[in-house]
């Protein structure tokens, strides 16, 4: 099967990256081991190419040159069992990392940001905390700093929304997704958060983000009364309590569950 050169020029560079070695011809070997490490830590067994394959096949018809039409004939296999070394799911997936397609609205989205939740217990208060999106290489991702942990995940649109899964170091996770339309300029995102609570049940809610001129490093996690801030003299703490005053319409909690049948259903009703 053909394909580009300029692609596989680009595999190569990054295979010389990740293991540290130059595209010299005597270095060829080296980068053979660390892919065979890395496959076998991922599978179990040994990477399926041969160990001159990477200078044979991809290196050695590159030497002249590389121009865009210039396609190379290859095992679409080997070049699968290459990338998954690198980690990727199979070329396919190498080759969408290497063209990302960024979309305005999705760059857009790019910035430091407040998150707000409202608590699902005890007394009214606003959870807020700092986020940032930015262009990482290849992707869009996006930050938010809890009080105790900081989450991470990729920052991906859908139709006329976006949604991230942000993953912690520890257990605690959160899914957003937030609609975001196809405008140039957006100064607050609207949606909904998903994970679990402090006590380790299922909940949901509303969530918005909204942008912020101050470095991310400058903004701060807080727990802050509705009360108060329904006197703040800014009109976002304002325009947020009030978002937020009612708690049905703010928080999503599963029923209790204790015997696991329908008869919790019943309960719950």
């Amino acid at each position: 099967m053909e394909y580009s050169a300029i692609d596989i020029k680009r595999l190569l560079d990054e295979i010389s990256q990740e293991s540290d070695k130059t595209l010299a011809h005597s270095q060829f070997h080296d980068m053979y081991l660390f892919l065979d490490q890395k496959y076998r830590e991922r599978f179990k067994k040994t990477i399926p190419i041969a160990d001159d394959y990477l200078y044979r096949k991809l290196f050695s018809p590159l030497i002249k040159g590389v121009n865009e039409k210039m396609k190379l004939n290859l095992t679409p296999n080997c070049l699968d069992a290459i990338t998954q070394a690198l980690g990727y799911k199979g070329y396919g997936e190498f080759l969408r990392m290497e063209h990302p397609s960024i979309s305005p609205t999705t760059a857009n989205c790019a910035g430091q940001w407040y998150s707000y939740v409202r608590c699902n217990s005890g007394q009214p208060y606003i959870l807020r905390a700092p986020v940032k999106i930015y262009q990482d290489k290849k992707v869009m991702r996006m930050e938010l700093q809890g009080p105790s942990r900081l989450f991470k995940g990729v920052f991906q649109a859908s139709d006329n929304c976006h949604y991230c899964l942000l993953e912690s170091k520890q257990a605690k996770n959160i899914y957003l997704v937030l609609k975001t339309g196809l405008v140039s300029r957006i100064e607050v995102m609207q949606g909904v958060f998903s994970g679990l609570s402090g006590g380790g049940d299922p909940i949901a809610g509303r969530e918005i983000l909204v942008r912020q001129v101050e470095e991310f490093s400058n903004l701060l996690p807080q727990r802050i009364a509705i009360k108060e801030m329904l006197k703040s003299k800014m009109r976002e703490e304002v325009a947020v309590a009030t978002y937020f005053n009612s708690a049905e319409k703010s928080i999503i909690k599963a029923g209790i569950s204790s015997t696991f049948t329908l008869d919790d259903l019943d309960a719950t009703a």
